[in-house]
């Protein structure tokens, strides 16, 4: 009898699918799993029916996960009863498995962390690799690829370390996959080709199926369409021998996508239906959200709009419900807490006087380093504007100009600058004179306000100098032509934990056709994101902030809208100039230098677009930004 530790890996492109593992492919399967249910049945001792609810859940866990889940949760109950180090530390592993597959990230972090806390604990090499590689998946679905690679390293290193084939060939192939999603698949190609090799020497159908898959992806990034096609259906046909649902989705939407590929739209929309069913039935999100992804651009190109607009809002609300607030928050603070728990093991291995005051000498000079570095930046940062400043005029009218500009950036160094850094200043003091008095949670804080102080500092001086290189004409202007729908859902989906924090709900109306504008993407983006990041600044919280697409005969842009305070007439008459200090205030102590709507003017200027203020003190604000349409 042999059980696979497994999870499943995959990537939203138009034509193909990751994945990194299977289930069993024992040939008594059926028998077994009756087996199994026939005994959990019996009147047998907790201690040996937590063992039987394991390995129906281990079983189950990919075909029927809806049964496994609960099997696995009367398993874990027991095993938490009792004590059971062992057999919890395997519940959890596949129970985080099972939220990974629902695309609830969070939950299935958590999981996984305990389940590696407990295997570290025990000195359990093989139990640390399959938890390292778990977490690597979960990081990598977010698209998080530097953590991954951390996770899968760690992992393969460890099965090799303790002699397990299947999971060294598994890590393989997640290292390849992790190389492969960031457009290096030249590098990926190695470790996939190895994993292959190793998974027929040893007989591995899984293994072979993923290696098969994977390998079908670099063929379909060389062009060669046909044979990528060919590894995509030898996966589904292994697939469906070993039961494994998750598996055969995959590789049903692979195969849709390389029908895309060599053009055979009819074949590739069937096979898109087919793969809809299956993910529906196992009520996987993630492969709904691929799916209709992939449908809205198929129909696109076919010039069927309608259906093509249906499946892009499919594909977005899908998303959304993905990447929501709850597995923003639990991804942060888990992984915070992890790190934080490793951090004081070492802490406490410093088990004498000496090397306890050498730590401690360390730290102070650290601090002093970051202080003084700080201080050199803003420094040099001050003497590079004055001069740029005083460099810029030739004419008295330019002179008294500058003058007014420079006791307006004198007034605002003084304040927006000289506040934060006594603030670092104090922080870092108090870390220096009580590090050994304060708590984790007081150094964790003090450490936090360092980062924001320094975050406001950096975002000033990076504001001056926009300005700066705007007005000196030293930006180029690279236009290119770009689907706002798409352009602007990201823009969205980048500020949505901003927006969590404040419990802002933001909405994003796409335009029912799709709507290309010709702009420079840098400037454009820089845009918006001044624009999102004053709407959740100015808004209330438990309010909406809503980002629409604009499109008719004249016109095409967006607007950002939210319920704010508003701007008065008066202000929107100064609204664009440099250093204006508006009446209406962040509504939770945010920073503001007022140089980021100067900055959206001049930006809008360069890549020809109009931009309007629409706003009524406390009713308010709408900000539009517009181009002539040119279709």
């Amino acid at each position: 009898m042999r059980k696979n530790v497994c999870i499943f890996l995959f990537l939203l492109t138009t034509a193909i699918t990751h994945k990194c593992l299977a289930t069993t492919e024992d040939p008594e399967l059926i028998h077994l799993i009756d087996s199994l249910k026939k005994r959990s049945e019996m009147n047998l001792h907790d201690t040996e029916k937590m063992k039987v609810y394991y390995d129906l859940g281990d079983y189950l866990v990919k075909a029927e996960p809806e049964a496994a889940k609960k099997y696995l949760d009367l398993s874990l109950a027991l095993s938490e009863k009792y004590d059971n180090l062992k057999l919890k530390k395997r519940n959890l592993e596949r129970i985080g498995v099972y939220f990974k597959d629902k695309g609830k990230y969070g939950i299935a972090l958590s999981y996984q962390i305990n389940a590696l806390k407990i295997a570290e604990k025990q000195q359990d090499t093989f139990g640390i690799a399959v938890c390292c590689n778990n977490i690597g998946v979960i990081y990598k679905s977010l698209h998080k690829y530097d953590k991954a690679l951390e996770y899968y390293l760690r992992s393969n290193k460890l099965c090799e370390l303790a002699n397990k084939t299947q999971g060294y060939i598994m890590t393989l192939n997640n290292i390849g996959t992790a190389y492969n999603d960031q457009g290096d698949y030249k590098r990926a190609k190695p470790y996939y080709e190895k994993a292959l090799t190793k998974a027929k020497e040893t007989g591995d159908n899984s293994a072979i199926s993923v290696a098969l898959n994977n390998l079908g992806e670099v063929y379909a990034l060389e062009q060669n369409h046909d044979k990528a096609l060919l590894y995509f259906k030898q996966c589904l046909e292994i697939d469906r021998n070993l039961g494994d649902q998750f598996g055969e989705l995959l590789s049903m939407i692979n195969i849709a996508g390389s029908y895309v590929n060599l053009q055979q739209y009819k074949q590739a929309e069937s096979e898109y239906y087919r793969a809809y069913e299956l993910a529906h039935k196992l009520n996987g999100n993630y492969y709904l959200s691929d799916i209709h992804k992939n449908l809205s651009e198929l129909y696109t190109k076919n010039a069927n709009h309608k259906k093509a607009f249906e499946h892009y809002k499919l594909h977005v609300s899908y998303k959304d419900s993905i990447f929501n607030e709850e597995n923003n928050k639990n991804l942060t603070d888990l992984q915070l807490q992890y790190e934080t728990e490793k951090k004081e093991q070492a802490i406490v291995s410093l088990n004498n006087e000496k090397e306890y005051k050498n730590a401690k000498i360390k730290m102070q000079k650290s601090v002093q380093v970051v202080s003084i570095s700080i201080g050199l930046l803003l420094l040099l940062s001050l003497l590079s504007l004055y001069n740029l400043y005083r460099l810029k005029s030739k004419t008295n009218e330019q002179l008294i100009l500058l003058n007014k500009e420079k006791n307006e950036f004198l007034s605002i160094a003084a304040h927006d600058l000289k506040n934060p850094l006594q603030t670092i200043k104090g922080y870092c003091r108090m870390q220096k004179d009580y590090f050994d008095k304060l708590s984790k949670e007081k150094m964790l804080h003090y450490t936090h306000n360092i980062e924001i102080a320094a975050r406001n500092m950096v975002e000033l001086i990076s504001n001056l100098l926009d300005i700066n290189a705007i007005e000196s004409g030293h930006i180029k202007n690279q236009t290119e032509d770009i689907n706002l729908n798409e352009f602007m859902e990201k823009a969205v989906v980048n500020f949505r934990l901003a927006a969590n924090q404040k419990s802002i709900r933001l909405i994003f109306i796409p335009h029912k056709e799709i709507t290309i504008v010709n702009a420079d993407a840098a400037w454009l983006k820089q845009i918006t994101d001044n624009l999102m990041s004053n709407a959740i600044k100015y808004s209330p919280i438990n309010s909406e902030v809503t980002l629409a697409i604009i499109n008719d005969s004249k016109t095409c842009g967006f607007y950002v809208q939210d319920h704010g305070e508003g701007i008065s007439k008066a202000d929107q008459k100064q609204l664009f100039n440099k250093f204006t200090r508006l009446s209406s205030k962040p509504t939770a102590g945010e920073s503001s230098n007022g140089l980021g709507l100067s900055i959206v003017k001049k930006l809008a200027d360069v890549i020809g677009a109009e931009i309007i203020c629409d706003s009524d003190k406390g009713k308010g604000c709408r900000f539009t930004v517009v181009k002539t349409n040119e279709k």
